[in-house]
């Protein structure tokens, strides 16, 4: 069986991070001079033509770009991120700032490349020194009215702080505590958790993770979720494609490509009817789909459910 955890379902999780915690991820990371105002789309054209797929980009409130980069080895030279860097100075002519999210112990990690005339800088934030131990002790107390997003992300971080149970333990752990949290918040955490550890832990820990996460129940709860937010950047991407109309229109276009982003999590590859199935439906109708998700579990079912909105 295969226990990863597709690409449409991280960039979901990851969306919804992203729009929630905005105003928390800095003050957590002790970047207390940068404010998070956007998102930017994290796939950058570089010269070999392939798309790299970096962590997170975000704008700041200065109009420069954050480029955070996670990483569960150490890194020797910080060429790669360099690359990164200015692909991304090219893409959006913009400053970026490097940050580093070490989750592992990072002792003299490389914070400077010197390139004759260039001088390039990151900032590295160790999560493997934070003590484990005293942050399960706290959060395992709280109430569920108690719960902060800085708590939150204490929680999904859990697994890689310092403590003396084994990774797979304390991600159990963490897995287990966000599931008895009540409603949007116990989904909040739960995608905060496998967001952060779908690539980085290994594949049995993930797997007992997802058992307790119920992974499938929580996508679907994340997409229901999000169409009601209807999600900023969809909404204004499409509003580009119609001017006047592009209120109305922008809504659905956004709908559409978070429910194609939804189902693609759930099914994998979309067969082409059904891709021409959600290109032919109307907003009100790509809602009934989209609170239809939780009966289905095949693609034949998710077929008769596009057929019951013609």
């Amino acid at each position: 069986m295969d226990d990863s955890i597709s690409r449409a379902a991280k960039d979901l999780v990851q969306k919804m991070i992203a729009d929630v915690f905005q105003s928390s991820l800095t003050e957590w990371y002790g970047l207390s001079d940068m404010r998070i105002i956007a998102t930017r789309p994290s796939a950058v054209p570089l010269i070999s033509v392939q798309e790299h797929l970096l962590d997170r980009v975000f704008e700041l409130a200065d109009h420069s770009l954050l480029h955070l980069e996670f990483q569960s080895t150490p890194e020797r030279t910080l060429y790669r991120f360099y690359r990164y860097a200015v692909a991304l100075t090219l893409q959006y002519q913009q400053p970026v700032r490097t940050v580093v999210i070490y989750l592992v112990p990072m002792r003299n990690a490389p914070t400077r490349l010197e390139l004759g005339s260039v001088d390039y800088t990151v900032q590295n934030v160790s999560i493997a020194e934070k003590d484990g131990t005293a942050t399960w002790a706290r959060l395992r107390t709280l109430a569920p009215e108690d719960w902060s997003e800085g708590d939150i992300m204490d929680l999904a971080f859990f697994p890689f702080m310092k403590d003396s149970r084994t990774q797979a333990e304390r991600a159990i752990l963490a897995a287990e505590l966000a599931g008895t949290m009540p409603g949007g918040m116990g989904r909040l955490a739960s995608a905060f958790i496998v967001g952060l550890t779908s690539s980085l832990v290994e594949p049995d820990v993930l797997k007992s993770m997802k058992e307790v996460i119920r992974m499938n129940d929580l996508i679907t709860e994340l997409a229901q979720e999000a169409l009601a937010r209807g999600w900023k950047e969809g909404i204004e991407q499409g509003k580009q494609l119609g001017l006047e109309a592009g209120k109305m229109e922008g809504r659905a276009e956004g709908h559409r490509e978070l429910l194609w982003e939804v189902l693609s999590a759930r099914f994998g590859e979309l067969p082409p009817h059904v891709i021409t199935g959600l290109r032919n439906l109307t907003d009100g109708q790509l809602l009934m789909v989209a609170r239809g998700l939780g009966s289905i579990e095949s693609l034949d079912d998710l077929t008769g459910l596009l057929n019951r909105q013609v």
